[in-house]
């Protein structure tokens, strides 16, 4: 992982590691609620007529939001497997769907601070 001296401005840039992995669980947990609450009013009213991209985007909100509790789970528990796997489940929504454009930037963000945070704080 990220155990180089170019990253370690990271570990207290903007508050400490265990912040920001909180902060990358709850807004990912926040934004999979949201996404939910969009795919299913899209759904309910028939806004769309491709069914399947509705179908989609509820599994792919659905593991988002599974990411987030598995994230915010892992970082109580210390459970540095589940952290790795739950940051590659909250990276499915932002990279396969753009609909919106700052997931992609912020999850790349996230991804950089959270394996900084498995590599100092949790192994």
């Amino acid at each position: 992982m990220c155990l180089c001296e170019s990253c370690a401005w990271l570990d207290d840039w903007a508050g400490s590691l265990d912040f920001k992995a909180m902060f990358f669980a709850i807004w990912t947990i926040v934004h999979g609620v949201i996404l939910l609450i969009i795919d299913v009013t899209f759904f309910a009213l028939s806004i769309t007529e491709n069914h399947d991209f509705v179908d989609l985007s509820f599994l792919t909100a659905t593991l988002h939001l599974i990411a987030g509790i598995l994230m915010l789970v892992s970082i109580k528990k210390s459970k540095p497997r589940l952290h790795m796997a739950s940051i590659v489940l909250s990276s499915i929504y932002p990279f396969a769907e753009y609909v919106f454009l700052h997931m992609p930037v912020m999850q790349v963000i996230f991804i950089i601070i959270g394996c900084r945070y498995y590599s100092t704080v949790l192994k």
